[in-house]
């Protein structure tokens, strides 16, 4: 059927459209994790040179930063989730839509009901 055809050419065109939030959606965590690392890295790359665990002082900063790359990367990541499931259930829904419509459409134009009489007449011919 060519308008299934279209249809479906349609749909898939709007969901890609919505595929750049799942990239972010997917990425933005793993910088944020990245962070953390980095972050952690260099907390206990001072606690080696420093050699005592002692002063906390010296590991505030990076742990610091490894919080706030976390922090950034889920904020970025939780919304940008969201709004990809969002259009991509609307646009799965109005695909569907589209779907009975123009199965309602076409099946007005070229699928119309038989009548009973002319069903029992075409039957009686035939025996």
């Amino acid at each position: 059927m060519m308008a299934g055809d279209v249809a479906s050419r349609d749909l898939r065109r709007h969901v890609q459209k919505a595929y750049p939030l799942a990239v972010v959606a997917t990425v933005s965590p793993l910088l944020g994790l990245l962070g953390t690392v980095i972050g952690m890295i260099g907390a206990f790359d001072k606690v080696a040179a420093a050699g005592s665990l002692g002063d906390a002082s010296l590991l505030g900063g990076d742990i610091s930063k490894a919080l706030i790359t976390t922090g950034a990367g889920l904020t970025i990541a939780v919304p940008a989730l969201v709004l990809y499931h969002y259009f991509r259930s609307r646009t799965n829904m109005l695909g569907l839509m589209l779907e009975e419509e123009v199965g309602e459409l076409i099946g007005g134009w070229f699928g119309a009901p038989l009548d009973r009489d002319a069903a029992g007449e075409e039957g009686g011919d035939a025996r």
